[in-house]
């Protein structure tokens, strides 16, 4: 079994991580917003860091901003996006479009358009949600924060256009916590209470 090392870096309670383009480690934290190669550049809590098909890096939190960050030569700059709205989880699919977890419901957008439109952003349903995954069908998986699993196609862009699966389903909690695909394309579903 492999042990892991814990990073010698400062501020704790680490919400996320993704590398940029260049390699670099970029990790979100509880209280001192974003650490690049272990320096701070921002303040504020940063829930969830992702880097899109254009390589610039998103940040998200409940800070209640979706910003795009750019870094050269030691410096960040922060362009906001869109205020109002505390993503918690992002996901790009395989048509670039970003889909947004959020405690107020799941939002949908194109990258590219947002930045210069903000109407462009397109509110899917008011559940609570944690998560997106997109499988190798290109069907969608969302785990909601307490109605379970809502499964669609990427063209879904309404919750009635959604199936929900929940405990009556199987499902071992309606809190989904994430989701993935085998190898043989079985979908895999973690909860609070278990995997199904």
């Amino acid at each position: 079994m492999r042990k892991f090392t814990p990073l010698n870096m400062p501020d704790g309670n680490y919400l996320s991580a993704c590398r940029d383009a260049e390699g670099r480690l970029w990790l979100g934290t509880r209280q001192h917003g974003v650490l690049i190669e272990g320096r701070r550049y921002s303040g504020g809590r940063v829930d969830c860091i992702y880097r899109d098909c254009r390589g610039r890096m998103r940040t998200g939190g409940i800070t209640n901003a979706l910003k795009v960050l750019r870094y050269d030569k030691e410096t960040v700059t922060e362009q906001v996006v869109m205020t109002g709205i505390a993503p918690r989880f992002m996901y790009e699919d395989s048509k670039g479009m970003v889909w947004l977890c959020t405690d107020t419901g799941l939002y949908v957008f194109s990258p590219d358009e947002l930045l210069n439109d903000k109407s462009k952003i397109k509110k899917v349903t008011d559940i609570p949600t944690r998560t997106v995954f997109e499988d190798s069908r290109h069907r969608i998986w969302i785990g909601t924060e307490n109605k379970g699993l809502m499964t669609g196609s990427l063209q879904s862009r309404d919750k009635k256009q959604f199936k929900f699966i929940t405990t009556a389903d199987g499902l071992p909690n309606k809190v989904v916590q994430g989701v993935a695909e085998t190898k043989k394309g079985m979908i895999c579903i973690t909860t609070e209470d278990g995997c199904a």
